[in-house]
């Protein structure tokens, strides 16, 4: 999560954004969120055992 801050304080910095950038950036956001589910869910079972 801290990653993705700062990547995209980054690239607001570099700001000429290309369209490919902006996939990246997307493709990054999905990733990071699919990983924090990943967590939840761990955590879930975690309690469940």
């Amino acid at each position: 999560m801290l990653l993705t801050l700062f990547h995209y304080t980054v690239s607001i910095t570099r700001h000429p954004y290309s369209r490919k950038e902006i996939k990246r950036e997307q493709h990054y956001e999905r990733a990071c969120r699919r990983i924090e589910k990943q967590h939840v869910r761990q955590a879930e079972f975690r309690r469940m055992m």
